[in-house]
């Protein structure tokens, strides 16, 4: 009974795992369809630095 519980458990927990996966990543999509870019402020910020260090 164990051994057959311990196989069925597995399966389980993949489809709770692809299903938590699936939620984070329509997560990502309603936040970047709402206009968050996370990646563009990076890139602002990481421009303004290139630019101080060329500057001084």
């Amino acid at each position: 009974d164990v051994l057959y519980a311990e196989a069925q458990l597995f399966p389980a927990e993949l489809s709770a795992t692809q299903t938590q996966a699936a939620a984070l990543i329509s997560l990502v999509n309603i936040y970047k369809a709402i206009g968050g870019g996370w990646i563009t402020e990076a890139e602002a910020m990481t421009a303004k630095k290139t630019a101080d260090v060329n500057g001084r």
